[in-house]
């Protein structure tokens, strides 16, 4: 159901919800790609993944041309759209 554990598991016993997370999609460090969207306009950069996270999170990212620290929303493995200014 694509969650792993956060903590080890007890064999036997229960598992709360505290004890799993979704798995990563984007890893520290990995290339993505940021999408900027404003109206009919769609600019594509690229960049490296400051944070892990999944699908939905917002994340850290390296812009790679400016080197400049910017914050997306994680939509897939290698997609990110950017958040605010």
């Amino acid at each position: 159901s694509g969650l792993v554990a956060r903590r080890t598991l007890v064999p036997g016993q229960p598992i709360s919800r505290d004890a799993v997370r979704v798995s990563y999609v984007v890893k520290q460090g990995q290339p993505v790609s940021i999408r900027y969207l404003s109206g009919s306009i769609s600019i594509v950069l690229t960049g490296a993944a400051i944070q892990s996270g999944s699908v939905g999170d917002v994340i850290s990212v390296r812009n790679s041309d400016t080197g400049r620290i910017v914050r997306a929303r994680i939509t897939n493995a290698h997609m990110l759209s950017l958040v605010g200014p």
